[in-house]
């Protein structure tokens, strides 16, 4: 098998290891009417209705899968997904909104799930389907805040380098939803969350803002403060939003002391589970194998260059066939008019610091929802033969790199990783081959 070929081969198990039709029916276990999971369980047979609502790239998927396990249980649903992610169900509606920037059906459609999470009573089990894009693709809005200054807030936080945690901190402001707001619709049935994880350590608040997760003390008007300062927002947002953001926020279900032993959270998948898998595959393809960074962060350049340092120090040590795997999620600070996302530009960072390295090898870096930015690529795969096609062009890579082009620059020597939607979302994965 060619090495690149073997790098997607290895990126596609760990994608599919991250599926909600591997993961639910591994999580969730039906027997005898009582569904348990980890620690709890639930005698469906005792609920009057089983309701089943949701947001997130995997979301429907996830509702296809619960669908397949629970089918006779489920009274009905609403799950909300990005436009291309749909799948077909039978009793929970699969509905498609915009994705990363919030739009007219992202309202429309939460609006749909609020219907059924009020609707909900004492004796009904609400079971929520949450995974990365949620905070998109769920949202109810104050009656001061309008569609057109929250798609200005999600674009200026997207491209100001900010992380998913300072990114969610400031979304959570301005929703009803987010930050625990849900659980107040939710009240008083009770609640089972189950979360495909896209950000680095699992934190519940963060995984689509946390709709289900109680946040009493999360939304500091100091800590939202110096997001803004930090990243100088203050002169690209609305004054009704920048009023709004530091503002007194109460997101969680009122009743909360009590509420909280109705409500449940679990994260069934994640990028480890990911990474586990890459590392089964390459080691079943004859590869030593190491996962060498579970939580890479920062921006994607920089992140670029301490991937390719540890791959150096660890190539010229050994002669073997190697993969190497890294885990996490990049940030790009968008300075240029160029095309991209944040995978392709760290793959075309690394293009340029790999420049020197003797050794056949295949660097992959793809988001595992199949989508990079805005763009109809998961990523980019680069190579030694990378490398000689660029010898024969008249491009300069650090040009593109500046531009935030890294989509066009692919395009034109090759590289572009084009999966199509996968169904799930867990961060990133980076594949390094070398033999």
């Amino acid at each position: 098998m060619m090495l690149s070929k073997t790098a997607v081969a290895i990126f596609n198990s760990a994608v599919k290891s991250v599926s909600a039709v591997e993961i639910i029916p591994q999580s969730i276990i039906l027997k005898n009417d009582v569904l348990s999971i980890k620690s709890a369980s639930y005698s469906l047979k005792k609920y009057k209705r089983v309701l089943v609502v949701g947001a997130g790239k995997a979301s429907a998927q996830m509702a296809v899968a619960l669908e397949s396990v629970l089918g006779k249980f489920i009274t009905s649903g609403v799950v909300i997904t990005k436009y291309g992610h749909s799948a077909v169900s039978k009793k929970i509606k699969i509905l498609e909104a915009g994705h990363p920037v919030p739009d007219e059906n992202t309202l429309k459609h939460s609006r749909e799930v609020l219907e059924i999470t009020e609707s909900a009573g004492e004796n009904d089990l609400v079971i929520c389907l949450i995974s990365g894009g949620g905070s998109s693709l769920f949202e109810v809005l104050p009656d001061a805040i309008t569609l057109d200054q929250l798609q200005n807030l999600n674009t200026v936080l997207l491209k100001c380098g900010a992380d998913i945690s300072e990114i969610n901190t400031l979304r959570k402001k301005i929703s009803l939803v987010k930050g625990g707001g849900l659980l107040n619709s939710i009240f008083p049935a009770e609640c089972l969350t189950l979360i495909i994880s896209d950000v680095l350590g699992d934190k519940l608040q963060d995984i689509a803002s946390g709709p289900t997760v109680f946040q009493e003390d999360a939304l500091h008007n100091e800590h939202v403060l110096n997001i803004i300062q930090k990243y100088n927002l203050k002169h690209y947002l609305e004054p009704e939003v920048h009023v709004k953001l530091l503002s007194p926020t109460q997101k969680s279900a009122e009743n909360s002391k009590h509420y909280k032993e109705r409500v449940k959270n679990f994260i069934i998948a994640n990028n480890q589970t990911a990474l586990n898998s890459a590392y089964s595959k390459a080691v079943e393809l004859g590869f030593d194998s190491s996962i060498v960074l579970s939580n890479f962060h920062g921006e994607a350049r920089d992140v670029a260059k301490l991937i390719v340092m540890k791959i150096k120090d660890v190539t010229e040590k050994q002669n073997k066939k190697i993969c190497l795997l890294f885990g996490g999620e990049s940030t790009v600070n968008v300075k240029g008019n160029g095309k991209g996302g944040r995978n392709m530009e760290l793959a075309l960072a690394a293009l340029i610091s790999l420049q020197d390295f003797k050794k056949p090898f295949v660097f992959l870096s793809a988001g595992t929802d199949g989508n990079d930015g805005t763009t109809d690529a998961a990523g980019a795969l680069i190579s030694s033969s990378s490398l000689a096609v660029l010898k024969k062009t008249e491009l300069d890579p650090q040009e593109y790199l500046n531009n935030n082009d890294s989509y066009r620059f692919f395009e034109q020597i090759g590289g572009l990783l084009k999966t199509g939607p996968t169904g799930t979302n867990v961060m990133d994965v980076i594949i390094f081959l070398s033999e």
